[in-house]
């Protein structure tokens, strides 16, 4: 794995070359996560400047691409996974260990945290999905109908 830092206090660049689709951010700006097609999503904690990383944590369970992958908006230290194994855990960082496992359909390919953090929706073969601001609707798109049809979990 290759970590490089370029930037000053307002702006940095990342390469991760075997991040497979997913980077997020904590919700306090602290913590950096890639997903990855080596299985594992990584997590940096990042000092305040920006400049350099402090820890790497392997959040390492996945036994295909961790595809996607989003912080709880509430609590800066759990994350979500979704991978190609067509499971999602929900992890602790602090204790770097998969707390919550769900095995679904089919490959995951999109998900996303509730902004009151009380639920994680996650899409097969969906384009988009997203909650508004209030959080009182959800939001999806498809693909066409020739590639199967889509199945979402709530």
């Amino acid at each position: 794995m290759e970590f490089q830092f370029q930037g000053d206090d307002h702006s940095i660049m990342i390469y991760y070359p075997s991040a497979a689709g997913g980077v997020a951010w904590n919700y306090i700006g602290t913590k950096l996560a890639p997903g990855s097609v080596d299985q594992i999503a990584w997590v940096w904690h990042i000092e305040p400047h920006g400049h350099s990383k402090v820890k790497d944590l392997e959040l390492n369970w996945h036994t295909n691409s961790v595809d996607q992958l989003c912080w709880d908006p509430k609590h800066a230290d759990l994350i979500a996974t979704a991978s190609g194994d067509k499971n999602v855990c929900l992890w602790d960082v602090c204790s770097e260990k998969c707390s919550h496992q769900a095995e679904l359909s089919g490959e995951n390919i999109n998900i996303t945290y509730k902004q009151d953090g009380t639920h994680v929706a996650v899409g097969n073969r969906v384009n988009e999905i997203a909650w508004n601001m209030s959080g009182d609707m959800f939001f999806l798109t498809t693909l066409p109908s020739c590639a199967g049809n889509p199945s979402l979990t709530l």
